[in-house]
């Protein structure tokens, strides 16, 4: 839409080529992905960083030419993993990823509205004898799968909206306010086209 925005008004652009970004989203949001390997190992009970990356790896890279194209490995560090997406390589460090996606605000409101004053909020979330709960959720999802859920319902959202341009530009590692690494975001502008 905007090249044709361009076109319309006579400027001379040369025509963007867009990657295709469906090899990565699906390496990290499909039935066997990088969140759904996640999401099994948080709730595992011998669950942990080392053995995720493990699963990963056996999954993803299981030699130099046999692997995912867009997932990739560090062999002198094997605390990390490597996705490629549209914008370049993204190095993940595994040291605390579960805990880091684990969800125990839910058990936290869960517990308080169960040991609430309100006989309609401590009802519902009151566990019988048996430890089942009466009522409320039922199944716990790690943070990943919620941030997933919300993308979905996002894109939806685009979908319906007919949006004309999105751009997001990383301005830095260290996430702070008003600091602008030029070398990252013009390598973000390039890989952008």
């Amino acid at each position: 839409m905007e090249q044709s925005e361009y076109a319309s008004e006579a400027i001379d652009v040369t025509k963007i080529e867009f990657v295709d970004n469906e090899e990565s989203i699906s390496l990290i949001e499909g039935k066997i992905g990088i969140i759904a390997m996640l999401d099994e190992e948080v709730f595992i009970p011998k669950g942990s960083d080392h053995s995720l990356i493990e699963k990963l790896h056996k999954a993803f890279y299981k030699s130099d030419k046999e692997r995912h194209k867009k997932y990739g490995m560090i062999k002198k560090k094997n605390h990390v993993f490597i996705v490629t997406h549209y914008a370049g390589e993204v190095e993940y460090d595994i040291n605390g990823f579960l805990d880091k996606n684990k969800d125990s605000f839910e058990s936290l409101i869960e517990r308080l509205f169960s040991e609430s004053r309100n006989p309609i909020l401590s009802e519902i979330f009151q566990k019988h004898d048996d430890g089942s709960k009466s009522s409320g959720p039922s199944k716990r999802i790690t943070l990943a799968s919620q941030f997933k859920g919300q993308l979905s319902d996002l894109l939806i959202t685009l979908n319906n909206a007919n949006p004309q341009f999105v751009r997001c530009i990383k301005p830095n590692n260290v996430k702070v306010a008003n600091v602008f690494n030029g070398d990252m975001v013009l390598k973000q502008l390039s890989y952008a086209g």
